[in-house]
């Protein structure tokens, strides 16, 4: 083989040592390079999103040490996102479906989708489980003075929707099977969701706790509402049956004294 720009003979192969092969060489080079960095970006995508979503249970099993969601990327926070609100409508059909029962035909027949209206709790409870902690990261950071990172936000805000996404969906099923136990894991879902928004409202994320000692302080939290709601039912009802029974009693006397 000849070199075309200087005519030397060239083993097969290589190029030519000439300054005009090396030069022809350099911007074919430059030419290819562009070509190479812009054709993947389609698969790049793809991969990302595969990525993300093979990532996601390890990530899910991060939360027991990290419910905060420090080591999650922004790409698995956004399947956490997709996640979560699934398990909310999911749940809110549930819980519809578990503790309206027969009300659901009466509900029809005055004209209200109870399909809909779940599917608009759902999301809206999804939205201020992830809402809050996405704003509270924002607040802290505004507070400290730091520069505003809505990314870190964001992964806050879908890392803390997964453990009360997952224990709704758990009342969610229950209440197909009663009521009452249902209502249990639903308070738990809402304290669950308190406390670690709390967590990050006043302890920020320095100090890191497993998500196995936050449920604990959710469930002992949740008992103690569900008490204080009995007990206080309790004794409001004690209090309007006795003076329904006084005023009916005093009613009862006033007849017989005006008829007897």
């Amino acid at each position: 083989m000849f070199c075309r720009y200087c005519g030397r003979e060239v083993p097969e192969g290589q190029s030519c040592s000439c300054p005009g092969a090396q030069a022809a060489q350099q911007a074919q080079q430059q030419y290819r390079q562009p070509q190479q960095q812009a054709a993947p970006a389609g698969s790049d995508v793809g991969k990302a999103v595969g990525d993300a979503f093979k990532s996601t249970p390890n990530a899910a099993k991060g939360l027991l040490n990290d419910p905060m969601g420090v080591h999650v990327n922004l790409p698995t926070a956004l399947v956490f996102l997709g996640g979560g609100l699934v398990l909310y409508i999911l749940s809110c059909l549930m819980i519809l479906g578990g503790m309206l029962g027969p009300v659901k035909d009466a509900l029809s027949y005055i004209g209200v989708n109870v399909t809909g209206t779940s599917i608009w709790l759902g999301f809206l409870v999804w939205l201020i489980s992830t809402l809050v902690p996405f704003l509270i990261v924002l607040l802290m950071q505004v507070l400290k003075k730091e520069q505003v990172n809505w990314q870190k936000a964001l992964i806050t805000g879908a890392s803390v929707n997964v453990c009360p996404a997952i224990i709704t969906f758990v009342a969610g099923v229950f209440t197909l099977i009663s009521a009452t136990i249902g209502g249990i894991f639903i308070a738990l879902a809402m304290v669950t969701a308190a406390v670690l928004n709390a967590k990050l409202l006043f302890a920020g994320m320095k100090k890191k706790d497993s998500l196995v000692s936050v449920l604990v302080v959710s469930l002992i939290l949740a008992v103690v509402l569900l008490l204080s709601y009995l007990v206080i039912y309790k004794v409001l009802e004690s209090m309007l049956v006795s003076a329904m029974g006084g005023m009916i009693g005093g009613v009862g006397s006033g007849l017989s004294g005006l008829f007897g």
